[in-house]
């Protein structure tokens, strides 16, 4: 609990110092916590939150997934036009060129996907940071955010 408390501080810290830019934030967690041998601890202490992203990490950790390690975490955003979805991943580009960004139909007719991939420890707080960064970017475009996952 305790530990939990501290991880939560240091994030929210950076977080403040970086002005919410989520992506270095989340990298810099990354490394604090793979240079200090606390996944070992991350690991064997994770509980998470009773909400549907809590429920998705739980369900990865009991499918053997290492959660304390860096993954590549995709991020969906929805557009019904894709224009929009272009305009969003020319705007990360430019803005964020670390992350990766694919543009496809998407199963739904006449809608776009709008894949955002990139690589960092997926941690409750920062999923959910990232996830909100997301949809304020994708709102933008006309979009919206429509889940996460691994690769697997």
């Amino acid at each position: 609990m305790l530990f939990d408390l501290l991880c939560r501080a240091l994030f929210l810290s950076i977080l403040f110092i970086w002005q919410i830019d989520v992506y270095n934030a989340v990298a810099t967690i990354t490394r604090l916590v793979s240079y200090s041998g606390l996944h070992l601890i991350l690991k064997s202490n994770m509980t998470f939150p009773n909400d549907e992203t809590g429920q998705v990490l739980a369900e990865m950790q009991e499918a053997g997934i290492d959660l304390t390690i860096v993954h590549n975490v995709v991020f969906f955003q929805l557009f019904e036009k894709k224009e929009q979805a272009e305009a969003m991943a020319s705007y990360l580009a430019e803005n964020a060129p670390d992350i990766k960004v694919n543009i496809h139909p998407d199963e739904t007719p006449n809608v776009w996907d709008l894949e955002c991939s990139i690589k960092l420890v997926p941690m409750y707080d920062a999923v959910i940071a990232q996830e909100a960064q997301f949809e304020q970017i994708a709102t933008k475009f006309n979009g919206y955010n429509d889940g996460w996952g691994i690769e697997a």
